[in-house]
Formats: C-alpha cells, sequence, structure tokens
C-alpha cells in the first residue's frame, strides 16, 4: 500500500528493494572486456513505481518527489549520479523498453518524447519491436544497450536469512518540503527556503529567523550562504556559529550597522576575532553632527550627490535609513 502524492495524484510504490552494485563494463574488444570491480558489491536501494504515470511531466515530478524524499534523509550522499533514474515505458501494440543514465531528472521528458516518437515509428510502420534496455544519450536520444533480461535474472539472497528490523522508536523523516513550508512561515521567499534547506543550515537559519526578528530573515539567510564564497580567500572555517549569532543579536539591538556584517566577518576570518566594538554604531548625535559638517562643506551639492558623501563617509558606522533621514532634516 506505499505511495507517494505528485500534483494531487497517488502514484503506488509496490516496492522498496536493496541490491548489490554489479561490475562496470569500461571497454570491450574483440579479444576480451574489461570490468571495473570498483563498486561491485556496493549496496544499492531501488525504489519501483507502479504503472500509475501517464505524461512525460509527471514522471520528472515523480522522480523529483523521490529525490526530495531520499535527500530529507540525514547523512544521504548528494551530487550528480547518486540518485539514477530507470524509465520503463510502452505504447499500445509495442513491448515495454527500459531507458537508463538519466545523470538529471529534467531531462526526462524530452527523452522520453523522442523515444515515443521511435516506438511510434516502429509500430506504424509494421516491424517487431523488441523488449530492449536502452541509454539515454545526451541529446535526447537513446541508444541500445542489451536485450530484456528475463525474470530468471532477478533471484533473491539465498545466504542470508530474511531479516525483520525492529521499527519500534524510529521517527519519521522531516521531508525537505516541509522543512522550506516552516521557513516561509519565518519570512524566507519559498526559492530561498529551498536553497537553505539544501546547505544543511537549516536549523542553524531557522534558530536565528526565531530569535533576530528586527532583521530581515533574507539578509540572515543570505548572508550565512554566501558569506564563504565571499571571503573565499580568507579562511571562513574561523567563523563560528557563536560568532554569528553574536553579530546578529548585535544588529538586531542596533548596536552594528547591517553594512558592517560582511566586514565584521572578513576580520573573524583574517584570525582578527570577533570585535563588535569596532564597527559599533554612532550616536545619533554625532551623525548629525558629521551630517551638517557635510552638508555645510558642499552646499551647493544635490540632494543626491549629499547622500553620496554622507554614505560613503558613514558607512557601517550609522543605519543607512537613519543617515538619510537626518540629511534630509538638515538640507
Amino acid at each position: 500500500d506505499g505511495h507517494i502524492e505528485v500534483n494531487g495524484k497517488k502514484i503506488t510504490i509496490p516496492s522498496v528493494c536493496l541490491e548489490e552494485e554489479a561490475c562496470q563494463i569500461i571497454q570491450r574488444t574483440k579479444d576480451k572486456d574489461i570490468y571495473n570491480l570498483s563498486r561491485l558489491g556496493i549496496p544499492l536501494i531501488e525504489i519501483a513505481t507502479g504503472p500509475d504515470i501517464t505524461t512525460p511531466e509527471e514522471c520528472r515530478d515523480t522522480a523529483a518527489k523521490l529525490g526530495m524524499i531520499l535527500r530529507s534523509v540525514e547523512g544521504m550522499k548528494r551530487g550528480v549520479g547518486t540518485i539514477r533514474q530507470d524509465v520503463n515505458m510502452s505504447l499500445k501494440g509495442g513491448e515495454r523498453v527500459e531507458v537508463k543514465g538519466f545523470q538529471e531528472y529534467k531531462s526526462i521528458p524530452k527523452v522520453i518524447e523522442k523515444e515515443t516518437r521511435r516506438h511510434l515509428d516502429i509500430i506504424r510502420s509494421g516491424r517487431k519491436m523488441k523488449p530492449e534496455v536502452r541509454k539515454a544519450e545526451p541529446d535526447f536520444t537513446t541508444t541500445f544497450l542489451r536485450p530484456m533480461p528475463g525474470a530468471a535474472r532477478m533471484y533473491p539472497e539465498t545466504d542470508i536469512r530474511t531479516v525483520k528490523p525492529d521499527l519500534e522508536g524510529l521517527e519519521d523523516v522531516e521531508l525537505i518540503e516541509d522543512r522550506a513550508g516552516k521557513l516561509e512561515k519565518l519570512g524566507l521567499s519559498k526559492d530561498l527556503a529551498m536553497k537553505v534547506t539544501k546547505t544543511g543550515k537549516a536549523d542553524l537559519i531557522s534558530g536565528f529567523l526565531e530569535k533576530f526578528r528586527k532583521i530581515k530573515p533574507a539578509f540572515i539567510a543570505d548572508t550565512i550562504l554566501s558569506y564563504a564564497s565571499e571571503l573565499k580567500d580568507k579562511d571562513t572555517s574561523k567563523i563560528s556559529d557563536k560568532d554569528l549569532k553574536d553579530i546578529f543579536k548585535a544588529l538586531d539591538e542596533s548596536r552594528i550597522a547591517k553594512d558592517s556584517v560582511m566586514n565584521i566577518l572578513e576580520d573573524i576570518a583574517s584570525g582578527n576575532g570577533l570585535n563588535l566594538d569596532n564597527y559599533a554604531m554612532m550616536p545619533d548625535a554625532d551623525i548629525e553632527a558629521e551630517v551638517k559638517k557635510i552638508v555645510e562643506a558642499n552646499k551647493d551639492k544635490p540632494e543626491k550627490q549629499l547622500i553620496g558623501i554622507a554614505m560613503g563617509k558613514l558607512k557601517g558606522k550609522a543605519d543607512a535609513k537613519k543617515v538619510v533621514e537626518i540629511l534630509k532634516n538638515n538640507i
């Protein structure tokens, strides 16, 4: 009775099997075949869907849903080829064909459409179609791999007794889409929420979003996701979760400016440690005094230019909105 919901439709899952990886043929010559044994015996999980999928797009969406469920499991291996799709398809009057080798589930509709046209050409021409296994190619066509194996090729493991695992105490896996939904409720866009769930930083960011309500949620998420690439020339491993918490706490309490956050992180990554005092916000009276000096020294300048001068002088020392507000009151 296993199933998943895809776009409101029930797709049955009749079996989940544990298999062993086979040798891979890497070269065939007239005299010999060369096999790669490096993956021989590695366990694989095969999830089979029932004959419920009726369109190329539904096939793609089913693959995406299964991938999302698998990636929701902590410790799941990621990367191209770690989750592979084999598509079995047939048309009335034809034979079943299995298409293997999809590296990217988004290519499934185009491959199915081209393979469907190939099936139709054979059926309409009156030629006999053969059940076979084919490979998906980069140009979305398929090429012959081998004849479809019969039932004799599949057999159970005879050397190991049946294992009935104790499922008591096991918790349900929280799905990526459910985690993303929680992040959306905390203020992130749908796209950014999904991006966060795929990074391993979801719990950290979620905690900060709940705690620091005065900061825009997107700023917290974007900062945590981007600082490693923005500071790629520095040792970002020196930046701890506690450092991030202290920085966002100071920002939430208006003790530092948003513009100074990346500079503070750069200081830490450069080995200088966390020193928030170096980036303390100027008191309002000091900001006003500085703005008045700028206005006095640039009386002939238009408002936009004055704002640019003031922002350049006070960047990291005062909130940008406050600087603009004070400047407009003094023009």
